[in-house]
């Protein structure tokens, strides 16, 4: 068997219920990350691994899924993005 998923369910969550990166390093695995409005997963100045991981139905303006901000850094293994929206960057959004 594989390892678990952690479900982070923001249905019914104020809009903009996120995780957000603002420094350091940190991981995440096995995560499945769904129904968040204002972007799931914001990296601001920090460095972030997502891996094993399912990004599902998720929405933003700049990244559905994630957004990137300049300066961060964003590394990504087997991870899935489905039926995200933006009006830009439907998974993930690099802002310049």
């Amino acid at each position: 068997m594989g390892n678990a998923f952690t479900v982070m369910d923001c249905q019914g969550a104020p809009a903009s219920s996120s995780l957000n990166f603002s420094a350091g390093v940190s991981t995440l695995t096995n995560q499945l990350v769904m129904n968040c409005v204002g972007t799931a997963v914001k990296v601001g100045n920090a460095s972030v691994t997502i891996r094993n991981s399912i990004f599902f139905n998720n929405t933003g303006v700049l990244g559905g899924a994630v957004y990137l901000a300049p300066g961060a850094s964003l590394t990504l293994a087997s991870v899935v993005f489905l039926n995200n929206s933006a009006v830009q960057g439907s998974a993930v959004y690099v802002d310049k």
